[in-house]
């Protein structure tokens, strides 16, 4: 008994091949799998860098702390989504248990869905971060722009101020 309705002897079309047996539907996954590892790697590089500065502060060593925890979820579900996109090719390449197939693509459709969600965290995480800094930065030119000002008040700007003639200024021609 046939597998499938392209394995019947009585159809007259030529069925396609299935997407599974194509180079070209697994390159997509190489490329998943090979941007995730080089993520991984940069990750962990620039986590070196960091533990290697003394001078980061109590709240920029945890941002950064976090911010490496977020991305090597990320890379980590990015290289998982790659290795099941390529196995989900050959793994249910026929119709017999349709329900596993469901939920096989399901539980990757739910990586991708959570992976998103966490690369759009660590995005907003960035945003609200280094918008407090700019914050507390512009709080900080405010002040110092107000001492300056009132420095200039009251000592003037260093120069002599110009004695005053009797003589009338001359009028610039017109």
């Amino acid at each position: 008994m046939p597998n499938s309705f392209c394995d019947s002897p009585r159809v007259p079309v030529t069925c396609p091949t299935p997407v599974g047996s194509t180079i070209w539907a697994s390159l997509f996954p190489a490329l998943l799998v090979i941007v995730a590892v080089l993520f991984l790697a940069w990750h962990f590089l620039a986590w070196q860098k960091v533990g290697a500065k003394p001078d980061l502060d109590g709240a920029e060593w945890n941002f950064r702390r976090r911010q490496f925890l977020r991305r090597l979820q990320v890379s980590g579900m990015l290289l998982i989504l790659g290795v099941l996109l390529f196995v989900g090719q050959f793994l249910f390449s026929g119709t017999e248990h349709p329900g596993w197939a469901i939920a096989y693509w399901l539980v990757v459709a739910v990586i991708t869905f959570w992976m998103i969600l966490a690369a759009v965290a660590d995005m907003l995480a960035g945003i609200s971060y280094f918008g407090r800094l700019k914050t507390q930065a512009d709080i900080e030119r405010i002040r110092l722009s107000a001492i300056i000002n009132r420095f200039y008040r009251i000592h003037g700007n260093g120069e002599e101020k110009p004695k005053e003639s009797s003589a009338k200024p001359e009028k610039p021609p017109s």
